[in-house]
């Protein structure tokens, strides 16, 4: 059965058998304090005023700790995009004027720039270091409760629009399209939050922006890179896949998607349950984008049964057997179930932050084809 969900995968095709803590209640930013900030030393040094944000440095961590202040920043900025806003800003009024503050450096957040649509569309936070002319926009994943009509209409763009289970996702879009219609002058997500992008990049001419966040706003963030590459940068945590927002709902030419690729300016880094599942459901998921799994990660229970994505050759055709299965059986496939219970509980937001962002770098792809040809990445 397919219905309203409270989990995180709930910006998409869900089961209600799966349970996932994707819309935080306000304990991501205490879990990092907790934990003397958990990526690092308690203090975090600043990133160098280096008149931009420069991805390879980050990813081969040169100068040698730029990635952990790299992705301190990222982390943070995302976990405040989840606890300033509604709905957990009411059981944490304390949080809800929080600013980054792991770093020695001097950011700001842009109040005025808070993006907090009332009834349904991209929630969106804003950071900036004048310094350095950075600005940080961290869009906030989809939220899980299902009593919430901003959750209903998070749920309606992303199985109407977003596709993300592949083929698979066409039999959620036809049960979601009755329950949807109401919302349907609210599902331009991607035109929001690219014109509420350039309103920024109007405010803060000649800053270097960087788009980022987790799940549906990781999504929104590469989806909204890619209409101005070389110029807007994206970096991602547990990302949805774009690769059909890219294709149909903004109609990407092949020129267009080639020069995403080129650009070389949006990474995802992720679980391999998370993005390899997407993955395998829709081989073209993340066209374009350097994708970088954490292939250390400890496997969550619920995957215990499942070959890791991308450490051998072959575990796509199993995975791609769970979708032949799926068709046969309907949503009785007690396997398939498995897989998206899998793919919930790797997802979590909360599970990024503790473990999986503390296994020490991700490996990257050389390219999407290593994804879709089922090959094993570059170390």
């Amino acid at each position: 059965m397919v219905g309203w969900s409270s989990n995180g995968r709930g910006t998409h095709l869900l089961l209600a058998m799966a349970t996932c803590l994707d819309c935080d209640d306000g304990g991501a930013l205490d879990l990092l304090q907790r934990r003397g900030r958990t990526l690092s030393e308690p203090t975090i040094p600043d990133l160098p005023a280096d008149g931009g944000w420069n991805f390879d440095a980050y990813l081969t961590n040169t100068p040698r700790g730029i990635w952990t202040s790299f992705l301190a920043v990222v982390v943070e900025a995302i976990a405040l995009s989840y606890i300033t806003s509604a709905p957990v800003t009411a059981d944490f009024p304390e949080k809800a004027n929080a600013t980054l503050n792991w770093t020695e450096g001097s950011w700001d957040r842009a109040f005025a720039f808070d993006m907090d649509p009332i009834i349904g569309g991209p929630i969106a936070r804003v950071f900036v270091q004048n310094k350095s002319q950075r600005v940080v926009i961290a869009f906030k994943g989809g939220c899980g409760d299902p009593t919430l009509e901003q959750c209903k209409v998070d749920l309606c763009y992303a199985d109407v629009h977003a596709r993300s289970w592949g083929n698979v996702t066409d039999i959620a879009r036809e049960i979601r399209a009755a329950q949807c219609s109401i919302y349907s002058s609210l599902l331009d997500f991607t035109t929001q939050a690219d014109r509420f992008v350039r309103r920024v990049q109007k405010a803060f001419c000649g800053y270097h922006i960087l788009l980022t966040g987790h799940s549906l706003g990781g999504m929104l963030a590469m989806a909204v890179a890619a209409q101005q590459p070389g110029i807007l940068k994206a970096f991602t945590i547990g990302a949805e896949p774009f690769d059909y927002v890219l294709t149909h709902e903004m109609n990407f030419t092949e020129e267009q998607m080639s020069a995403v690729a080129k650009s070389n300016d949006i990474v995802l880094v992720c679980d391999p349950f998370d993005c390899g599942l997407q993955v395998a459901f829709s081989p073209t998921a993340y066209a374009g984008v350097k994708t970088c799994a954490y292939l250390d990660a400890p496997i969550p229970e619920e995957c215990a049964s499942f070959v890791r994505p991308f450490a051998a050759t072959g575990w796509q055709q199993a995975a791609f057997s769970l979708e032949s299965e799926y068709y046969q059986h309907g949503f009785n496939s007690s396997r398939f179930n498995e897989t998206i219970a899998c793919d919930t509980r790797a997802h979590e937001w909360l599970r990024y932050l503790d473990p999986v962002l503390k296994v020490s770098y991700p490996t990257c792809f050389v390219s999407d084809r290593d994804m879709q040809g089922m090959k094993v990445p570059e170390s």
